[in-house]
């Protein structure tokens, strides 16, 4: 099944490629220039936000502090990137602060932050679909974003009250003041995510609004859910933000560019969670055979 879908994948971003034109693709990503480098730091300022909303999930007593933190988040979306999305990267997250924090309340923890950040890119995505219905007219375009509203509120009222260990750490545990920084930190790495698309698009000459960058990345937030199923994200994104691009009249090769681009900023930081993953492993090993070290 796993090599069916990566096919899949393969054939989706061959396709997508040829439809855009070798030589086009080569010039804009040679034009990038400077956007990959910060391209790379907006997704650690975003991890280190990630981080701070996962700690505040947990009760104090429990929380790694923020550099432990952050180095989770890294091998934990190294894993995911790698491998079975968020099935696999919140237990990685949960093993990599396992020494500090149990790792039952690291995971509730961890899912209480993905879904406030799920519940920022619902946020994100009906706003987008909002602006591309205004601009083609179509009204009843937004009904589908008010749907998938509704179902996130949906599955994180029956996850709360359904799963035991969430009804230890939710929402409801948590001081106003947290569960504020929590949704906040969610909003902000949208904010973030939205920035980086505008900045790109600028620099490869689209001349986008922020209007054009709120929509284009709602949609390709949209591209996110069908694209778990095969690894990598490969080639559903391509086609996605080539095929989104064009639409809101940015140009297909632009819109491809973008998502080549966050492929080698997440290539790269995938790179730095499997030196993070395989450190710890290490340690851990040394820690069993001589406990002293540890």
């Amino acid at each position: 099944m796993k090599m069916f879908a990566a096919a899949i994948g393969v054939a989706l971003f061959a396709w997508t490629v040829a439809s855009v034109g070798l030589a086009t693709l080569a010039a804009q990503i040679n034009q990038l220039g400077v956007m990959v480098p910060l391209m790379l730091a907006l997704a650690a300022v975003r991890f280190v936000m990630q981080a701070a909303g996962w700690r505040l999930a947990m009760a104090a007593r429990a929380r790694p502090n923020l550099l432990q933190a952050v180095r989770a988040v890294i091998a934990g979306e190294a894993a995911g990137y790698l491998a079975l999305g968020p099935i696999s990267r919140e237990p990685v997250k949960a093993l990599m602060v396992s020494d500090r924090t149990p790792e039952n309340i690291s995971l509730s923890a961890a899912i209480v932050e993905r879904i406030a950040y799920m519940g920022a890119a619902t946020g994100l995505v009906t706003f987008g679909l909002m602006l591309v219905a205004v601009r083609a007219s179509r009204a009843d375009w937004i009904v589908p974003g008010l749907a998938v509203v509704m179902l996130i509120a949906g599955v994180w009222v029956v996850v709360k009250h359904r799963v035991p260990r969430m009804r230890s750490i939710s929402y409801g545990a948590m001081t106003p003041a947290a569960l504020a920084c929590l949704v906040s930190l969610a909003i902000l790495q949208e904010i973030i995510n939205v920035i980086e698309t505008y900045a790109v698009l600028a620099w490869l000459g689209a001349s986008p609004t922020f209007e054009s960058a709120v929509a284009l990345e709602g949609l390709n937030r949209l591209a996110n859910a069908p694209a778990q199923l095969i690894p990598g994200k490969l080639g559903v994104l391509e086609l996605a933000g080539s095929a989104f691009a064009g639409i809101l009249q940015l140009g297909n090769a632009n819109g491809l560019t973008l998502v080549l681009a966050r492929r080698v900023r997440s290539l790269a930081w995938t790179g730095v969670g499997i030196l993070l993953l395989t450190t710890s492993a290490s340690r851990r090993r040394s820690g069993r055979r001589n406990p002293a070290l540890v």
